[in-house]
């Protein structure tokens, strides 16, 4: 006999795939995530520092203007900095964290408050959490790990998974 289908049941799917991502994968997803924001927040804070030299060379050496030290641009320099220093110094902290474990994270926030240090320390930690995505074949370049690689390998893990699998497996993307 042939199977009756329901015209107005709305179709059902399989949904008990369980967890698609292993636990690696997902700790290094997030640690690619979190090295992006970093990537972008220090591109930030370098684009504004390198703002505020061009200015004071270009208005006070090269043309000779007073540079006002009060009214809207300052401060708004001002602000941007420390806003930008701040995600950065935030960024580090959740990645040491989420990479070795909070008493490192602690640690690189403590480091981030010290002028001229968190420079060096930025760079190590950047290589470091570089060195490690480079490990599990994630390309890391100028604005952080390339996402694609880890989605590549997820969907890796799962056409092996499916291969070991008894049956017939049906995907509904």
């Amino acid at each position: 006999s042939a199977m009756q289908t329901n015209p107005y049941l709305a179709p059902t799917a399989n949904l008990d795939t369980g967890d698609r991502w292993s636990w690696d994968l997902k700790n290094i997803w997030q640690i690619a995530l979190y090295q992006k924001c970093l990537m972008i927040v220090q591109f930030m804070l370098f684009a504004i520092i390198l703002f505020v030299v061009f200015y004071v060379q270009i208005i006070g050496t090269l043309l000779r203007l007073p540079i006002e030290t009060d009214g809207y641009w300052f401060w708004g320099i001002i602000i941007a900095t420390g806003v930008s220093l701040l995600m950065v110094t935030i960024c580090i902290t959740v990645l040491c964290s989420k990479c070795w474990n909070l008493a490192i994270g602690v640690g690189a926030f403590a480091g981030m408050l010290i002028p001229g240090a968190n420079l060096i320390l930025m760079l190590v930690i950047n290589s470091l959490i570089t060195k490690r995505l480079k490990k599990y074949n994630v390309r890391v370049g100028l604005f952080g790990a390339n996402m694609n690689d880890i989605r590549i390998q997820q969907e890796e893990d799962i056409g092996n998974e499916d291969s070991l699998s008894h049956g017939p497996v049906s995907h509904q993307k």
